[in-house]
């Protein structure tokens, strides 16, 4: 296969999943963004909190990106530290 369209975050998971580090040096992705996509909080208007809730989240949310924490969750992400898979190749 040459080519198959897919979000690079979840492209690199899908790889660690199914390929060795060594397969995975092999494979990369274009840089060229064919889709962006949003992503959004959603609450109920009948949860009761639900003001509370938002107002929680966003303040929490101004709180991570200020101190540059967001960055580094992303970096995380993208790098597969949040995978549970990568235990089955460092073990």
């Amino acid at each position: 296969m040459d080519i198959f369209p897919n979000n690079p975050v979840v492209g690199y998971a899908q790889l660690r999943k199914s390929f060795t580090p060594e397969q995975q040096e092999r494979i990369t992705h274009h840089p060229k963004v064919l889709v962006t996509n949003s992503l959004n909080l959603l609450i109920s208007k009948k949860c009761k909190n639900g003001r509370l809730f938002l107002e929680k989240f966003n303040a929490g949310l101004k709180k991570l990106k200020n101190n540059g924490r967001i960055i580094q969750m992303f970096k995380y992400l993208n790098s597969g530290k949040y995978d549970k898979q990568l235990e089955k190749w460092n073990n």
